[in-house]
Order: C-alpha cells, then sequence, then structure tokens
C-alpha cells in the first residue's frame, strides 16, 4: 500500500474508524477529534491518524526529538503476548516526526529506539514538517505510516537483551 497520508484512498475504506476519546492525566479544554484505522499484513503494521483540530503547530524536526511539545498523535502497542506489559509508544508530530521508545515500566523505564532504526517507518502526513506559526483556525489533518515488523523484532530482541 502506498503511503500517502490519504484518509479516503481504497484501503482505508474497507477498515473501521476507531474514535480515540480516552486521555490519560486531566482532559484538556480543547479536544480534537482524533480517529485511527489500523491493519497488518504479513511484514508491516498499517497507522492512519485523522486529526480535527485547532491550534496546531510543529517546531520538533529531529528524530527522538521533544515531539510531545508539538500536535501529535501516539500509537502504544505490544506486539509479544508473552510481554504485554512491555510495549512500543511511537509518536509523530502532525509534520511527520517520529519519536520512538520501548517502555518496561512506563515512565520509569523505557529505552529510545536508535534513529536508524525508526527511519525504516514510512510516514507521510498532511501538513508541512514545521508548522509555525500556529494555526489557529480549525484544521483537519492525517499521518499515515508503514511500521516494518523487522524493524520492531530487532529492536524488541536487542532492548530485551541488554534489560536482562
Amino acid at each position: 500500500m502506498h503511503i500517502d497520508a490519504n484518509w479516503e484512498k481504497p484501503q482505508w475504506q474497507r477498515t473501521e474508524a476507531l474514535e480515540i476519546n480516552n486521555y490519560m492525566g486531566e482532559v484538556p479544554p480543547f479536544k480534537p477529534i482524533v480517529h485511527a484505522k489500523i491493519m497488518y499484513n504479513d511484514s508491516d503494521i498499517y497507522v492512519i491518524f485523522q486529526v480535527r483540530d485547532q491550534f496546531v503547530r510543529a517546531t520538533t524536526n529531529q528524530i527522538n526529538g521533544d515531539v510531545w511539545d508539538n500536535s501529535c498523535v501516539e500509537f502504544f502497542f505490544a506486539p509479544d503476548t508473552k510481554y504485554t506489559r512491555k510495549y512500543f509508544n511511537l509518536e509523530v508530530t502532525c509534520g511527520g516526526v517520529p519519536l520512538m521508545r520501548y517502555n518496561v515500566i512506563p515512565r520509569i523505564e523505557y529505552t529510545l529506539l536508535d534513529s536508524s532504526d525508526i527511519s525504516k517507518i514510512e510516514i507521510a502526513h498532511s501538513l508541512p514538517r514545521i508548522v509555525d506559526p500556529e494555526i489557529n483556525e480549525p484544521v483537519t489533518w492525517t499521518v499515515e505510516y508503514r511500521i516494518p515488523f523487522s524493524m520492531l523484532k530487532k529492536s524488541q530482541v536487542s532492548l530485551f537483551q541488554n534489560q536482562v
């Protein structure tokens, strides 16, 4: 599947959207409307987010930079059923800049994945990489990516070995 941040493409039309409406911590005064779709095949995981937003800004331009200070989306997943409390967290800004961690103990013990591994994730986004000044009027943006299973296996094996 071609990764192009197109929410309307035929492959995604066959997939039911999830509405993201749970928040960690305090519920913010402004809540973007977020939908996500997820698919996989034998070699990759595919994810797309559609965000109806306002007050959108992205200034981080570095892999594993401070993406949490930008308008971004997050995907938490545990690909190994033997270690469900150990999971990956992939955050991507509205401009397509990723941060990826492997979490052993949430918010306490985690490892940032190497940027050379993260760069194997194909990412497309509908907004420019840098959005500054902030967009203050309503805007809809999308982020789509393909995560290779081979990259996850390599990362999880090496990270797990380092923690034993």
